[in-house]
This record gives C-alpha cells, structure tokens and sequence, in this order.
C-alpha cells in the first residue's frame, strides 16, 4: 500500500515539467490524480504515462485564472 491510496490529489499544470513530475510521484505514492491544465495534448500524455504504470488519473481542462473553470473541475474531479 502506498502512502497515499484511498487519497485525491489535484495538480495544476500537472501535464509538463515539475507538475507533471509531481503528478507522477503522487500516483506512484497510491493516491488518484486529477490533472488540471490548459494543455490537453501534454495533460493526456501524462494521464497515459501514470495509467500505464498501473495508478489511476484524469485529465480536466482547466484555466486556475478563471473561478468559473476551476469549479467546474473540482466538481468533475
């Protein structure tokens, strides 16, 4: 069991560079990641990297500027 199964964790900009280093660290550790991002190809990308690895994430198109696109994530998520 990993340190964090049975947890959610939602990374913005979770599809490049450090948000996607961390979004990977996190799904290795058990937890459920919800990628939030504007980038959908790099985001999916990340998404079939942590699947294929066997942890469980999703990809929600997201711009943390605008309130009304970060709660519509968070109720997807």
């Amino acid at each position: 069991m990993g340190k964090l199964d049975q947890k959610t964790a939602v990374i913005t900009g979770g599809g490049s560079g450090i948000g996607r280093a961390i979004s990977e660290g996190f799904a290795a550790a058990g937890a459920s990641v919800a990628i939030f991002d504007r980038d959908e190809a790099s985001a999916s990308e990340t998404v079939n990297v942590i699947t294929a690895a066997g942890g469980k994430a999703a990809f929600f198109n997201c711009d943390v500027s605008d309130s009304t696109s970060v709660d519509e994530a968070v109720a997807g998520a």
